[in-house]
């Protein structure tokens, strides 16, 4: 986001080449492979974390702050998997205002866990669950 205020402040013959050579970056063969590796490992991390935050509210360890880890993680992988299996459409689509909510909520769910003693863990995969989402959605 930086980077465009510089990019205005040049004069005008030099703005153009250097928005369309950041436009060819974001479109070149690399960057689709980054992004398709991004998303894969996401998406297997996501499973796995759900797992084991499954598995460890089943188990009596903090409700409070796995189960903000499964509000992160869950309404993501069963609204991806409904989108992948029933329709066509693209799975970023209006950028998914719920799951932010939801995953936004289910970090304050989780630290707040957290604070009453409990797994120091889960808030942090909230965390970064969260931000991955969003470095995914957007």
């Amino acid at each position: 986001m930086g980077s465009v205020f510089y990019v205005l402040a040049l004069p005008c013959r030099y703005r153009i080449p250097i928005l369309v050579a950041a436009k060819a970056l974001c479109h070149s063969p690399n960057m689709d492979m980054l992004k398709s590796l991004f998303v894969s490992a996401y998406m297997m991390a996501a499973i796995i974390i759900l797992v084991f935050a499954v598995k460890s509210l089943l188990a009596g360890a903090d409700v409070i702050a796995w189960g903000g880890v499964i509000l992160v993680y869950a309404p993501f992988m069963m609204v991806l998997s409904w989108l992948m299996l029933f329709r066509r459409m693209a799975r970023t689509s209006s950028r998914l205002p719920m799951l932010i909510v939801l995953g936004a909520l289910g970090v304050i769910v989780a630290t707040w866990g957290y604070l009453e003693g409990g797994s120091s863990v889960a808030p942090v995969l909230a965390i970064v669950g969260f931000v991955a989402f969003l470095v995914y959605d957007y």
